[in-house]
């Protein structure tokens, strides 16, 4: 069988088997789906190969079970009877301080800062050949974890004897938008639908009315420390394909230009949250979603792939 020859040999001084056991980093871009199972796929392919894999699951809630998840367990009980393939680990990361879990924003940056430190540990020790860091960029995003300190600890990951498979980093990174933010989908009044179309399908948002509240929503909840809960109907329809629906898509941007996502108001018990999840072509979903903000004086900004997309205006 003819045997492919490479057309350039890089000038690294390594050699073919060298340069295969490099780590090597995977960063699965974009707004959408397909990112954590491509992941999970090659988490697939690391157990084949006889690879202990480690997941740690971030920001989505430590009571979800999803397929994947089941998938690996049930291959890690599997090597554990028989040798086949390799041990599984899952992290769920997000007991405690998930978007959805209780608890203030400063409880949930340490526990993410310590979920990080455990990778860092495992990473040290080497006691995985192949890692999937799900929703870790989120914590990254938010200030909770130092991207530089990410950045200068995943590449120069040291390598296993056999390590042919590497760290995944999934799924998302701040990327070059497909679109950039026309003068139209800015500041638009309430009402106005922003529509968006990528491989996965159209999606449209509508931001159906804005209201403002000085104190909890009801008798459990805690005041707004910033001084107004700023809450916003929201409708999402998918007329195309299946699109994923996140309140971590949007946030609002205060007029000095800071930013606030709407974790710290996911407790303040002002309607119906808007629900993550996937929504198929002639579905849709309201919710609410709730900032805590010192006023109304900004835009509620929508990201897509983590660029601006449109925003709304009080």
């Amino acid at each position: 069988m003819p045997q492919g020859k490479p057309t350039h040999v890089p000038a690294d001084g390594l050699t073919t088997r060298q340069r295969r056991n490099r780590p090597l980093l995977l960063v699965h871009t974009g707004q959408m789906k397909g990112k954590s199972t491509a992941a999970f796929g090659l988490a697939l392919r690391a157990w084949t190969a006889g690879m202990p894999i480690g997941v740690f699951q971030f920001v989505k809630s430590a009571k979800w079970r999803v397929g994947e998840e089941n998938a690996l367990r049930a291959l890690g009980e599997l090597h554990e009877r028989t040798g086949q393939g390799a041990p599984v680990t899952w992290h769920k990361m997000g007991e405690g301080w998930s978007w959805i879990q209780r608890g203030d924003q400063a409880d949930h940056a340490a526990d993410a800062l310590e979920g990080w430190r455990q990778i860092q540990r495992d990473l040290a020790e080497q006691r995985y050949k192949f890692y999937v860091l799900d929703e870790f960029t989120y914590p990254m995003k938010w200030g909770w974890v130092d991207v530089d300190e990410v950045v200068d600890t995943l590449p120069t990951t040291p390598t296993t004897r056999g390590a042919d498979e590497p760290p995944v980093l999934t799924p998302t990174l701040p990327g070059s938008p497909d679109e950039t933010v026309d003068a139209e989908t800015r500041n638009m009044p309430v009402g106005d639908t922003l529509v968006i179309t990528d491989d996965d399908g159209t999606v449209e948002i509508t931001v159906t009315k804005f209201s403002t509240r000085t104190k909890g929503c009801n008798e459990f909840a805690p005041e707004p420390d910033k001084g107004v809960y700023l809450i916003a109907d929201v409708t999402v329809a998918v007329t195309k394909g299946s699109v994923s629906v996140n309140p971590l898509y949007f946030q609002w941007v205060a007029a000095d230009g800071t930013e606030t996502n709407a974790i710290a108001g996911l407790f303040a018990g002002c309607g119906e949250n808007l629900e993550p999840g996937d929504v198929s072509a002639g579905r849709k979903r309201t919710g609410t979603l709730v900032f805590n903000v010192a006023n109304k004086n900004g835009v509620l900004e929508y990201l897509h792939r983590f660029q601006p997309a449109g925003s709304w205006r009080p």
